[in-house]
């Protein structure tokens, strides 16, 4: 009972390992990507955030209303979007993939937008934006090569802030 040998994929010659198995959009950008912002946003993602710049923070106070405003928009929430946001100042530890997804897509911009105007550097919202954008075309049903360059475009401009 387990798993003995190579996988028997490995002898098609038309399979290139790792490059036909790309990661996928949910463990990426859902479980990865958006959690972390949370935590440099939150000041929680170095062990020790004195010797850094935390002008991308957000106060426990902002995360709070945040989590608040969450809360307040769950009945009027169609269905159709699935689970009803949870409070990401309390739940995020317990997050799922889908959660993180309707944080990203729907939730972040707004929410953000007002705390980054008035306590952050407007660039951190931008840099966010264009990583938002890049994750709505990657969400749709089908897409053009046109498309698949401006995710491109985005993306690189989402990690060239990122690096800063």
């Amino acid at each position: 009972t387990g798993i003995k040998g190579s996988s028997e994929l490995l002898k098609l010659q038309t399979l290139l390992f790792p490059w036909s198995f790309p990661t996928d959009i949910m463990h990426l950008f859902f479980e990865n990507v958006a959690p972390s912002m949370y935590a440099h946003w939150s000041g929680k993602f170095f062990y020790n955030n004195l010797l850094l710049s935390s002008d991308y923070e957000l106060s426990k106070s902002q995360w709070e209303s945040i989590g608040i405003q969450m809360e307040k928009v769950k009945k009027d929430m169609p269905i159709e979007i699935g689970r009803p946001p949870r409070d990401i100042f309390k739940y995020h530890n317990g997050y799922k993939a889908v959660e993180w997804r309707n944080w990203i897509i729907l939730f972040s911009l707004p929410l953000l937008k007002v705390k980054f105007y008035f306590s952050l550097h407007n660039r951190h919202l931008q840099g966010w934006a264009n990583f938002v954008k890049s994750v709505k075309l990657c969400l749709e049903p089908e897409i053009s090569e046109e498309q698949i360059d401006d995710v491109q475009i985005l993306l690189k401009k989402f990690s060239d802030y990122y690096e800063r």
